[in-house]
């Protein structure tokens, strides 16, 4: 009897509480992390699509000077004295052509993705 080597039970063991968690304790945190990843990609689609609508509608603008200060701003997301160093123009021309801008920019209409993305 010394000689052999009792075997496991796989089965229920006896005297055990049945409402006991048995996953590990990091598998709840990895579950949480997960549905994260995926609220976060879909955000991502919807401000990737949303960049590229806003790109078209820059593009029906008819000044390039416009055309070209928004795409800095909004698409590239520089900030105004970036602007001003890309274009070769001063900060105070930068923010008269802005301001004409956002006068002619027209925002398409029907476009439930121009809404506050959330």
């Amino acid at each position: 009897m010394r000689g052999t080597i009792q075997g496991c039970s796989y089965g229920e063991k006896i005297g055990t509480n049945p409402n006991r968690n048995l996953e590990a304790p990091f598998i709840r945190t990895i579950e949480k992390i997960w549905e994260l990843e995926e609220k976060i990609n879909v955000q991502i689609t919807k401000l990737v699509s949303l960049q590229s609508e806003i790109d078209e509608a820059i593009n029906q603008m008819s000044d390039p000077a416009e055309k070209l200060l928004l795409k800095y701003r909004y698409l590239h997301n520089l900030d105004w004295t970036d602007v001003a160093g890309q274009m070769a123009i001063s900060e105070r021309t930068v923010h008269r052509i802005h301001s004409t801008a956002l006068a002619n920019f027209v925002v398409p209409e029907n476009n439930e993705s121009w809404q506050t993305v959330s």
